[in-house]
């Protein structure tokens, strides 16, 4: 992306995902002096490290130029001069514009153009990527397998590295041909253009931040959860360090919250871009389902057995429902089984499964659901979810979701719309949505399920985000 023109003292209009790319491309000159958005609900939180204020509150600061960064541009405009800001003030970012396909004939100022993919970035000379990655295939990983997969698919050529110990030569690989012996002689004899690691696994980021700087290869690196939130790894995944090698050429964030997180761990904004996990949700989750029940009588909830997940509250809420009628089945594996089998003793309206279930299996119990409950809260380490592709799959095969408000969830499930969201580790909150959606009508369910298809067949396609990463890699390897 080009850098926006010198404006000395400006205003960000947009506290959502625009405002938050568009910071992603502010020059050093820029000076952002206040965030507004007309959301009362945003005020007094921070984006980026700035606070989130009224759009009357900004009418008064000194200030060049208000950036408006919101879909809702057009109304935006017009507010602002009806406030009696100077037209000539507001410009429009035209990115934004791009996205939403607005015709460049507008009457407006317009910064922040998208940069031309060169005429190398547009070759069709096929792309080598390495991952290296901590161990390879994971059960609860699938979106790392489906990347592979559907970039494999787009033409790209790739070596899998598994390196499940700090040890250099006790990795297990897939794709290779010949015999080498070290990590280093496998990315050597394999040759990438690039080399690519999911989690910022301690060992397993800095060794191939080490690797690249020592063979000059760059890479990219997607940090997912636990690696960056967790209190231990947060001290241990130097992620500042990785991602200000001369060598990264990226750190993607796979949601909004992810975005400004790492921008606040130190990593260069401009090197921060969000890339949502490749999900195969298609092949296993569609919708071709029996039309919603008037009332939602079998609930469900998938997931390890660990804090994070919030099956207890889940478990607690339903209790206190009296619905002899209603049915709780939680499915998942995990040192809290006891636990949760504890809680939910006595009521024989709850069944505690023990078993990981395949995502076919997955498939054929929510055909069977009327609502996916998962409430994500921030353990004790202070780890938590990023954005579980359980939530995607379940609004995939047609079943609403409860879920909370977690780190970038709520890039999809956004309460009212798409599902209903409750506060994390409020027990009182999640029985207050329950409640809510346990009342809902079925008009209601299905307006939600409809909103939230167009996000999985808009931003969260996986052959969209595919190809989104494929022309991303050739972009930053031409612009090097």
């Amino acid at each position: 992306m080009e850098a926006l023109v010198s404006i000395k003292k400006i205003v960000v209009f947009g506290a959502g995902g625009g405002g938050l790319d568009l910071f992603g491309r502010l020059d050093k000159e820029s000076k952002v002096v206040a965030v507004c958005d007309n959301d009362s609900c945003k005020w007094g939180e921070y984006i980026c490290g700035h606070e989130i204020v009224s759009p009357e509150v900004v009418f008064s600061m000194d200030f060049d130029q208000i950036l408006v960064a919101s879909v809702y541009w057009d109304s935006i405009r017009e507010q602002l001069i009806d406030m009696g800001i100077f037209e000539s003030k507001i410009e429009i970012d035209g990115v934004l514009l791009e996205k939403i396909n607005i015709s460049r004939t507008q009457p407006i100022s317009v910064v922040a153009r998208q940069r031309q993919v060169t005429g190398d970035a547009q070759s069709q000379t096929a792309l080598r990527v390495a991952y290296i990655l901590h161990e390879y295939p994971v059960t609860s990983q699938t979106f790392v397998k489906d990347e592979i997969e559907a970039v494999r698919n787009l033409g790209v050529e790739v070596i899998v590295l598994a390196v499940p110990s700090v040890s250099k030569s006790a990795f297990s690989a897939s794709g290779l041909r010949g015999k080498w012996v070290t990590l280093k002689e496998c990315v050597e004899g394999f040759r990438p253009d690039i080399i690519h690691t999911h989690f910022v696994e301690p060992h397993c980021a800095a060794m191939v931040a080490n690797i690249c700087e020592s063979l000059e290869i760059p890479f990219t690196v997607k940090p997912h959860a636990y690696d960056i939130f967790r209190q231990d790894y947060q001290r241990a995944n130097r992620i500042k360090k990785i991602g200000r090698s001369p060598y990264c050429l990226a750190v993607f964030a796979l949601g909004y919250y992810h975005h400004c997180f790492l921008i606040r761990q130190g990593v260069p904004p401009e090197s921060v871009h969000l890339v949502r996990n490749v999900t195969d949700w298609a092949r296993y989750f569609n919708s071709d389902r029996k039309k919603l029940a008037p009332r939602i009588k079998r609930i469900i909830a998938v997931g390890r057995y660990v804090e994070k997940k919030g099956f207890d509250l889940i478990i607690r809420a339903f209790r206190a429902v009296s619905d002899s009628d209603l049915r709780l089945h939680v499915v998942g594996e995990g040192r809290l089984y006891e636990q949760y089998r504890s809680l939910a003793e006595g009521d024989s309206r709850i069944h505690i499964e023990r078993k990981f279930k395949t995502r076919k299996e997955i498939a054929e119990v929510l055909k069977y659901s009327d609502l996916f409950v998962l409430p994500c809260r921030i353990d004790g380490k202070n780890d938590s979810d990023g954005l579980p592709t359980v939530l995607i799959e379940s609004l995939a095969a047609g079943v609403p979701v409860l879920t909370t408000s977690v780190a970038s969830i709520p890039d999809l499930i956004r309460h009212g719309e798409t599902g209903w969201l409750a506060a994390p580790g409020s027990l009182s909150s999640l029985m207050s949505c329950l409640s809510d959606a346990l009342l809902s009508e079925v008009s209601v369910r299905e307006q939600m399920l409809s909103r939230a298809s167009s996000l999985l067949n808009g931003e969260f396609a996986p052959i969209r985000n595919s190809k989104y990463l494929v022309e991303l890699w050739r972009v930053l390897l031409a612009n090097r």
